[in-house]
């Protein structure tokens, strides 16, 4: 089942940055600086950037938590 999930989102990913190739810019405001990128390799670091900050949170939390035993 892991696997057939794993080959879906993977053909929904290629398609998807098949079909948004199109360059975007994106400003970081408080800083001068800007991206410009395709909007799928955006969406994409976007998505990591988010999975990892998750983990990252969900990880503290289970390590700063007090266990009643």
């Amino acid at each position: 089942m892991l696997k057939i999930l794993f080959w879906l989102c993977a053909i929904l990913f290629v398609t998807f940055s098949v079909v948004n190739r199109q360059e975007v810019v994106a400003s970081l405001w408080p800083l001068p600086y800007e991206i410009i990128a395709p909007l799928s390799l955006l969406l994409f670091i976007l998505f990591v950037f988010g999975f990892f900050a998750g983990f990252l949170s969900k990880s503290l939390q289970k390590f700063f938590s007090k266990k009643t035993t």
